[in-house]
C-alpha cells in the first residue's frame, strides 16, 4: 500500500503542477472562476473514466458517495495545509 500512497501523491502533485500553471494573468478570468472551471473538468474527466471501467451506474454512484463522505476529512487537510490526499475511492 505504501507504494500507491507514493504513486498517488506524486500523480496528484503533477496535476497541480498542471492545474497551477494555468493561474496567468493574462488571462481575463478571475483565478476563482479558473479553479471553479478546472474543478469541473477534473470531475467530469473523474466520471468519464470510472465509465469506462464500470458497465452499471451503481459502482460509481458508490464510489461518489465514498467521496462525498470524505469532505470534512479533506477540508481538514486543507485547512491543515497538507495538501496530499490520503483517499483511495
Amino acid at each position: 500500500m505504501d507504494k500507491e500512497i507514493i504513486i498517488l501523491g506524486t500523480f496528484q502533485s503533477r496535476i497541480y503542477q498542471i492545474l497551477n500553471s494555468f493561474y496567468n494573468k493574462d488571462l481575463d478570468v478571475d483565478k476563482e472562476q479558473v479553479i471553479m472551471m478546472q474543478a469541473a473538468v477534473l470531475l467530469k474527466t473523474a466520471v468519464e473514466l470510472y465509465s469506462t471501467q464500470f458497465s452499471h451506474d451503481e459502482p460509481i454512484e458508490n464510489i461518489l458517495e465514498t467521496a462525498k463522505k470524505s469532505l470534512p476529512e479533506l477540508r481538514f487537510r486543507i485547512d491543515d495545509k497538507s495538501m496530499v490526499s490520503k483517499s483511495i475511492h
